[in-house]
């Protein structure tokens, strides 16, 4: 019994040395990640709200959208329909469009796809779907790939066509706010009457397809309710004339993007008639949401490298690596709480010089976790148990 005790002793002991410089190495490269990651991701922040904030102090409203050459190379605000009267045209399925801003075919396949999975000692296990796609899935590098086969090439692809003039009163949007326009909706262009159109078109290409309309759709292929590998399917959406409002710089009759003093640029649009001071306020909520995955990740390699950090001196003075006995568990509420008290702190730091309530706020909530700390590292009372009494005394 002794000996195993002694081998046991000295497993720990092998364990506690491999496992210190490791875990330390481990637990300070995700810290230092994470306080990275947060940094950057929050020093952006902070750099857009000031953009942001320095033209929603200067931003001119344009009357009327009518041009102004007082308002050249200005911020301006701008509201009412875009409308285009270019003709927009997909050749090879003879569609033509007009008083829309773009048109696009979307093109999918009917292929096979697979998919691994690892069952629990290891070994990989492959199953097959066949999906519609709008790219190609190369087969050749299947585990199956003898089995399960897909066409080596699409016949032809999916496209967008936008208009080259679109207009809001006398203004025209340059190509980036037209790229912007990305509310897209299923239009059916396609009619019976023009199936006989397209397959003349298109029948050099498929000498032994069929060509149905079905479900607002051109299918290319022998049944539509039984698709089968390599059968194409094929429909066209549109983005429509609408009302828009645009923040941008006044030049020469276009509208483009402004670059601030700070050297970021403003280029704000929304999909609808609302007020400059609403673009404003919807520009710095999508902001704030579209960095909380950089805060959480951080939060997660915090509260990770802590963890690692502490095992080491877990492992140095208990019996179980890592986790040490059941009293010391708390230990993952301790990172916890460390990992939310220095983010909450860090971003605080930051935001101090842009804006006292927030970063002051932030602050105290990192304080609010610091108290918290104690409670964590608090060990549970010694039971105390009576003495069994062994000697009567006299009476």
């Amino acid at each position: 019994m002794s000996n195993l005790s002694a081998k046991l002793q000295e497993a720990r002991h092998a364990a506690a040395i491999l496992w210190t410089p490791l875990g330390v190495f481990l637990g300070l490269l995700f810290c230092l990640y994470a306080l990275k990651t947060l940094n950057y991701s929050e020093q952006n922040v902070v750099s857009q709200m000031r953009t942001l904030n320095e033209g929603e102090n200067i931003v001119i409203l344009a009357e009327d959208n009518q041009i102004d050459t007082n308002y050249e190379s200005k911020l301006i605000y701008v509201s009412g329909e875009a409308t285009s009267d270019d003709v927009l045209r997909d050749i090879l399925f003879d569609v033509d469009m007009v008083n829309i801003i773009k048109l696009r075919r979307v093109v999918e396949m009917y292929q096979w796809e697979e998919a691994q999975s690892t069952d629990e000692y290891g070994t990989s296990h492959y199953a097959y779907y066949r999906v519609w796609k709008s790219y190609l899935i190369e087969s050749s590098i299947f585990q199956r790939q003898n089995i399960y086969q897909n066409p080596i090439t699409m016949p032809f692809t999916g496209q967008t066509i936008s208009a080259k003039q679109v207009r809001i009163g006398e203004f025209l949007l340059s190509e980036p706010f037209i790229e912007m326009l990305q509310n897209f909706k299923a239009f059916p262009v396609i009619t019976y009457s023009s199936i006989w159109q397209v397959e003349e078109n298109i029948r050099h290409q498929f000498p032994n397809k069929e060509i149905h309309f079905f479900d607002n759709h051109y299918y290319i292929g022998k049944n539509p309710n039984k698709p089968q590998v390599g059968d194409l399917r094929i429909r066209f959406e549109i983005v429509p004339t609408q009302p828009l409002s645009i923040i941008a710089q006044q030049v020469n009759g276009y509208l483009v993007p402004y670059q601030t003093r700070t050297g970021n640029i403003i280029a704000l649009l929304e999909n609808a008639s609302v007020s400059a001071n609403k673009i404003f306020f919807n520009a710095k909520i999508s902001l704030f949401i579209e960095t909380l995955y950089d805060k959480f990740l951080s939060l997660w390699f915090m509260f990770l490298g802590l963890y690692i950090l502490f095992s080491v001196w877990w492992i140095q003075k208990n019996p179980i690596p890592i986790l040490g006995p059941p009293y010391q568990l708390k230990g993952w509420l301790a990172s916890l709480i460390i990992a939310f008290s220095l983010i909450f702190s860090i971003i605080g730091m930051i935001w101090i010089d842009y804006s006292w309530l927030v970063g002051g706020t932030l602050l105290v909530i990192a304080t609010l976790f610091w108290y918290l700390f104690k409670f964590a590292r608090r060990k549970p009372q010694e039971e105390t148990t009576l003495a069994t009494e062994t000697v009567v005394p006299e009476k």
